[in-house]
């Protein structure tokens, strides 16, 4: 089967939910978890931050084994999430309305019956064996470093180098936060990340104190020593370096064209005409 193309669910949303269902939802029936999506399905208006029944389940194949828990949940949720969505080299607005991404995920609805801003295999022209599909993510346990799912909160940061300034070692030395685990909500900080810092740097936002709005630059993360785990988009798993290239930290973040950021902002980008081979 082909996977569901989805960052943000919305076919199945009502006004209700403000179309932030994540991609997570439609993976569900490939997972062995049939009855939870159906169970969403019939009620597809509750909105992802609410206390329905439907969001309350316990799944373990969201979650790293190895990974401590974050220290929120929101409003009953019990599933712990470590893996999340590539939106690939290009910060993304989390209130952006159907905005394009340059990775394989994004916010898609169905108007007038048919998909738009869908994203398919066909868009992947640089190969999929060459573009990352999903990464690790440390849950928010603490604000205060980046090692426990930390974000900073410092505001405008014009290029990457502005979001590594914020940190000392692994310590933010400015505001930081986090907020509740949230599976199911599909907002970038939540279930999405860019390849555009390395794996365990810094995530910033400009949300003006929390994490969920305004733009925001999501750093893959996780506990193993010097990297995280990525999926690609043909099924293969690469462990990626925290010293991968990653290119020029001050370019502005771009929107067409060559990733500035190396090999690892290649990587996420679907169509930038850069292939990289691991082989």
């Amino acid at each position: 089967k082909e996977p569901p193309p989805d960052f943000q669910l919305s076919t199945l949303s009502g006004t209700s939910s403000h179309n932030r269902h994540s991609g997570f939802i439609r993976l569900l029936p490939f997972v062995d978890l049939q009855s939870v999506f159906e169970e969403i399905r019939q009620v597809p208006a509750q909105a992802p931050w609410g206390g329905a029944n439907q969001w309350r389940h316990t799944m373990s194949v969201m979650s790293c084994p190895s990974a401590p828990r974050p220290s929120n949940f929101n409003n009953g949720q019990k599933t712990a999430k470590n893996y999340v969505f590539s939106i690939g080299d290009n910060r993304r607005n989390n209130d952006g309305q159907m905005e394009s991404t340059r990775g394989v995920f994004q916010k898609w609805q169905l108007n007038g019956g048919e998909p738009q801003n869908r994203i398919e295999f066909r868009d992947v022209t640089d190969g999929t064996s060459n573009t990352v599909a999903m990464s690790e993510r440390i849950g928010m346990i603490t604000n205060a470093n980046v090692s426990t799912g930390g974000v900073s909160t410092t505001g405008q940061h014009d290029n990457p180098a502005g979001c590594l300034a914020t940190v000392a070692g692994d310590s933010y030395v400015g505001g930081s936060a986090i907020e509740d685990s949230r599976w199911n909500d599909g907002r970038p900080s939540y279930v999405g990340f860019h390849t555009i810092l390395p794996p365990n740097s810094p995530s910033c936002t400009d949300g003006g104190g929390n994490i969920h709005d305004g733009p925001v630059l999501v750093s893959a993360s996780s506990l193993h020593t010097g990297g995280a785990n990525a999926l690609m988009l043909d099924g293969s798993v690469r462990f990626i370096s925290s010293n991968i290239d990653a290119g020029d930290p001050s370019a502005s973040y771009v929107t067409s064209g060559a990733s500035p950021y190396g090999v690892w902002g290649n990587l996420g980008a679907k169509n930038d005409g850069e292939v990289i081979n691991f082989n």
